[in-house]
């Protein structure tokens, strides 16, 4: 699953082929070893002393890199008007969101592989690292556009959760 998180980077930009080959070759050359050398006590970066609780750098670190390089890579949206581009759907994005952010909890928490203290501080971190990025983020919206935006709060929770992720059982 994790290659799907890029694919937000080219979103009507690529053709479906390129996605499936994508989605084959991309866990193998950079997801499978960052994680074998993260999670894997002999791994080089576990070694070094590396954490990450619940998947924040093997996860969201290579996929937002990932996600960097193809929106680089690609031409603009296909079909797209200048100005023209914004969510399709707002009460599904709102879902989506919100079903994400529900279910981030029990990632982040069951990183734990325990309900133990570690568990409840991971759920917390989480909680109040989604709602803290969801308030700067639009508080930083408003005063720079001088409007509310239900998407943009969003965009802050998803930032917190990523953020807050691979420490989200230590501190």
């Amino acid at each position: 699953m994790v290659p799907v998180i890029v694919t937000g980077a080219w979103a009507e930009r690529m053709e479906f082929k390129a996605f499936a080959w994508f989605t084959l070759v991309w866990p193998f050359l950079v997801y499978y070893p960052l994680a074998h050398w993260i999670w894997n006590s002999n791994g080089w970066l576990a070694e070094i002393g590396v954490l990450d609780f619940a998947g924040g750098l093997t996860i969201h670190t290579s996929t937002g890199v990932a996600a960097l390089v193809v929106s680089s890579i690609l031409a603009g949206r296909m079909k797209a008007e200048a100005g023209a581009i914004g969510h399709h759907n707002l009460p599904m994005f709102v879902l989506g969101g919100a079903l994400i952010w529900g279910g981030w909890y029990s990632f982040n928490a069951g990183s734990a592989f325990s309900a133990n203290a570690q568990a409840a501080i991971a759920t917390i971190n989480t909680h109040l690292s989604a709602s803290s990025g969801a308030a700067v983020w639009i508080l930083l919206h408003y005063y720079t556009e001088r409007k509310w935006a239900l998407t943009e709060i969003m965009n802050g929770a998803f930032a917190g959760l990523a953020a807050v992720t691979p420490g989200s059982g230590f501190v």
